[in-house]
């Protein structure tokens, strides 16, 4: 009797979840919008063409977990960690190494609606601002192998969590201080937004220099410092062992022999770019001019408009926006960066939709009014990101074929005229060669022991003549030709597959060919082949250590202790992150029940 009334009450609790669920329109339509961002972000997952930086993130986040490293000469460890994780799961794909950023920038639609509503205290505004977030253009596009559409759903929820702590109790919050510890593990970046944080408490609390506020501003920051511990325990034993820093350290600071190192990297040696504020802001403006007009252009005016007219903590999204912005300009002008900004524009240009239409609610219909402002964005959002949506990326499509059809044994030989780190993401974890080392290893060959055996191997060209590199000259796209052309006569051409240039709205059009055949090779010549796979300063999945650029011994029990507690953090990072995506779904269920 007592297991069938259990039974019961866990029946009707369900019952009245699900009637609840159902019944309630806010939760049905922001679901909905949901939908649609997913959508949207995975067909951008899968056919967007990687660019440069995405080919270098993406494989070396592949095994960094089983390489148990603190560091990367890039920083974004956590990003690597999860991205690693990802990829065990779903296999190694496009749509998995660019996972966090399908999955974040998602979640991202419904904390814009749950920042909309605790700003404007309207459903209506909050269901706009998520739909506006949903279809933009610039935050669809950039779903890549990037950290800033991950970092940045970090950093709002730490917004969030900060507001509503300084409502309730007028304290900082040390929960939004464990996020941002968290998104500056995924993106170092994340620190140029603390000083709003700051900020936005004094203005809050007035008096910020008495004993209270500073024993809470000093506890928000040490939080802060302590998630992204590993990062600077990681810059200081490798200081210590070789006198290196990572690449964001030697760009702002002249430390050790790192610049020297880092030369060859674009403005590793300029450092803050100061008096290019007008230049740079201009460049960056006209690149989300031409991506996502009208939420840059209404979201700007909204927030001066609702800053103008005193609203609840808009000076604080202001300086949100603007104080990492005037950090980016100075410093690193990467378009990928920009994309933080998406969302709060989303919330203040539906804030000022929302004004208007109660404000003109005499003259136009409110519904009528919305409708077609929000068809105008979808438009205008469809228009830019219809390229990249409506194919499939040959880099994609590549490792989809490399997948299905190349085994463990065979071998791959890659045109010269493909990026590199394209090939080292493509072909990881097979045995793949550049062709301007086939000459190289088939000299090799003659000289290892043993007797010649039937080895299939694979041929990928670039048929556009510059897969990636954006640089490749007439004199060596006139070699690869030649050395490609003496192969291919005895080669069967198994796929052609189809791509978009990258940076152009240019239609599909033939970017590989796939070539196969059994030649003879020594057994012995595979890890000759596997000994070449080294890309920017790591070799493939960190094997051999000895080749990773930041390797270092740990010695001593300080450092091996600084070393084993930062791995837990770098864990317990990782559990908080993934906690967050049932911390996202409750707190919308709290929202709309209030």
């Amino acid at each position: 009797m007592a297991e069938e009334n259990s039974n019961k009450k866990e029946n009707d609790s369900l019952g009245s979840v699900i009637d609840w669920a159902f019944n309630n329109k806010t939760l049905v339509i922001i679901l909905l919008i949901f939908l649609l961002g997913i959508v949207l972000r995975y067909f951008a997952a899968v056919g967007v063409e990687p660019n440069a930086d995405e080919m270098v993130h993406g494989p070396h986040a592949s095994g960094i977990i089983q390489a148990g490293v603190i560091g990367r000469v890039w920083q974004s460890v956590l990003w690597s960690y999860m991205t690693d994780l990802f990829q065990i799961i779903l296999g190694i794909s496009m749509f998995s190494t660019r996972f966090l950023s399908f999955l974040f920038g998602s979640l991202t639609i419904i904390l814009v609606f749950l920042i909309a509503k605790e700003l404007f205290n309207s459903n209506k505004t909050a269901i706009i601002a998520s739909f506006l977030l949903a279809i933009s253009s610039y935050h669809v596009i950039y779903t890549m192998i990037e950290m800033d559409i991950p970092a940045i759903f970090f950093i709002l929820l730490a917004a969030f969590t900060f507001i509503r702590e300084l409502k309730s109790s007028g304290k900082m919050s040390k929960m939004s201080a464990v996020l941002l510890g968290v998104a500056a593990l995924i993106k170092t970046l994340t620190l140029f937004f603390i000083p709003v944080f700051l900020i936005g408490y004094w203005m809050h609390r007035k008096k910020l220099f008495r004993k209270e506020e500073i024993i809470n501003v000093a506890k928000f920051v040490l939080i802060i410092l302590l998630v992204f511990s590993p990062v600077i325990v990681h810059n200081y034993l490798w200081y210590k062992d070789s006198g290196m820093v990572d690449a964001y350290l030697a760009q702002y600071f002249d430390v050790g022999k790192s610049r020297e190192v880092y030369s060859t990297i674009q403005g590793i040696n300029q450092g803050f770019k100061v008096g290019e504020l007008i230049k740079g802001s201009w460049e960056i403006s006209k690149y989300y001019l031409k991506t996502d007009p009208l939420n840059l252009i209404a979201g700007l005016i909204a927030l001066l408009f609702f800053v103008y007219r005193k609203k609840r903590l808009s000076v604080f999204f202001l300086l949100f926006q603007m104080i990492p912005f005037l950090l980016l300009v100075y410093t690193n002008r990467l378009t990928t960066h920009f994309a933080i900004f998406s969302p709060i524009f989303a919330v203040y240009s539906a804030g000022l939709i929302g004004w208007l239409s109660d404000k003109y609610s005499s003259k136009v219909k409110p519904k009528t009014l919305i409708s077609i402002i929000l068809i105008i964005f979808t438009l205008t959002s469809i228009y830019s990101a219809w390229p990249y949506i409506t194919q499939k990326s040959a880099v994609a499509s590549m490792r989809s074929y490399v997948n299905e059809n190349v085994d463990s044994n065979s071998i791959v030989i890659a045109d010269a005229r493909i990026y590199r780190g394209r090939i080292s993401w493509m072909f990881l974890d097979k045995h793949y060669l550049e062709s301007s080392y086939l000459g190289d290893i088939f000299n090799t060959n003659e000289q290892l022991p043993g007797q010649n055996i039937p080895q299939k191997i694979y041929l990928a060209e670039c048929v556009i003549d510059d897969c990636g590199w954006g640089t490749v000259g007439k004199e060596l796209n006139e070699s690869v030709e030649k050395m490609l052309d003496s192969i291919k006569p005895d080669m069967q051409l198994e796929k052609t597959i189809y791509g978009r240039r990258e940076g152009t709205r240019s239609s599909s059009e033939p970017y590989f060919n796939i070539y196969s055949a059994t030649i003879s090779l020594k057994p012995g010549i595979v890890n000759v082949i596997d000994s070449t796979h080294s890309f920017f300063y790591y070799p493939e999945r960190y094997t051999p250590k000895s080749q990773v650029l930041d390797n270092y011994s740990v010695k001593g029990i300080p450092d091996n202790l600084l070393f084993f507690i930062s791995k837990l953090i770098i864990w317990a990072s990782l559990i908080i992150a993934l906690a967050c995506i049932v911390l996202i779904f409750r707190m919308l269920k709290k929202s709309i029940r209030e």
